[in-house]
């Protein structure tokens, strides 16, 4: 009974998968289509992540070679390849940044020797930063660093409104950290300078010149100019006419002590050479002649 009641639940069971295969028939092949399709998705989601992880360290790896190569040789020209090149987007910004921050080095270096080139390379190197800015999002490290150098390199050229605004922007935005604050103090340096866009318009119309009278240290700078308001005066660098010491105290060599006036500098008193005194024998009466052999004469 118990088999007979088995075979019958068998059959109903057949029967049911024959009736909805049945139905399914028509949508057979959409079905597997969409099956494979799944898996084809699948597979080139793989493969694109795969591909996309690979492409970034490809490029990080081509910012570091880059990067090392500016560090020992001070080429730019492999860091501005790779940022304008394909790849991940964070790093050539990076490239494009220590670019800029190296422009922004050879300019800052260059401006007591050569204005114009120097100039060149600060505005080459705002022009960095300001891409960096550009493509990155605010708050981060890296747009932080690019606005800071983008404000230090419009103050060397006499932008001061705009060195201002950057200065300002990064130091309301990150007030707690230590570029924040940093920023906070170069505002507030520029700031208080009475009408520092003269003092800066003055500094870039300057053109240096060599070393030379009224320079002692190459900048062509004027110690005794005047200077704008809020400024303190240059120092005096000028050597002395005279000598600042008394007349007959002449520095002694070497251990800088004063020597009197009788002493001749160079000559060292040495104390009298004592010699044995020479003993001669005892004069004979004229005359007299002296014993020989000790005895008495006869």
């Amino acid at each position: 009974m118990n088999q007979r009641k088995q075979e019958l639940q068998h059959n109903e069971l057949a029967d049911w998968l024959e009736v909805k295969l049945e139905l399914l028939r028509p949508y057979f092949g959409p079905i597997v289509l969409g099956v494979v399709a799944v898996i084809a998705a699948i597979a080139g989601g793989i493969w694109w992540y795969q591909g996309s992880l690979d492409a970034k360290a490809r490029s990080w790896a081509a910012h570091f070679d880059a990067a090392d190569r500016a560090t020992f040789d001070g080429s730019v020209e492999p860091l501005a390849r790779h940022a304008a090149a394909d790849g991940d987007a964070t790093a050539r910004s990076w490239s494009r940044h220590y670019a800029a921050d190296a422009k922004l080095k050879e300019g800052m270096a260059g401006l007591y020797r050569d204005r114009a080139k120097a100039s060149e390379a600060l505005e080459e190197a705002a022009k960095g930063f300001r891409e960096v800015m550009d493509n990155t999002r605010p708050g981060t490290m890296i747009h932080d660093h690019a606005t800071f150098g983008n404000a230090v390199a419009n103050e060397a050229l006499g932008k001061v409104d705009e060195a201002l605004a950057g200065y300002l922007a990064l130091a309301e935005g990150t007030s707690t950290s230590a570029l924040g604050k940093l920023a906070r103090r170069y505002h507030d340096r520029l700031a208080s300078v009475t009408d520092a866009g003269s003092f800066v318009e003055r500094f870039v119309q300057h053109t240096p010149t060599g070393l030379g009278a009224g320079s002692l240290d190459g900048s062509g700078l004027d110690p005794l100019g005047t200077t704008p308001g809020g400024l303190r005066p240059l120092p005096d660098l000028s050597f002395p006419e005279s000598s600042p010491l008394p007349p007959g105290l002449p520095p002694a060599p070497g251990n800088g002590e004063l020597i009197p006036d009788e002493t001749v500098p160079g000559e060292a008193s040495t104390p009298a050479e004592t010699t044995p005194a020479e003993t001669t024998p005892a004069e004979t009466p004229a005359g007299e002649a002296p014993p020989v052999g000790g005895g008495e004469g006869g």
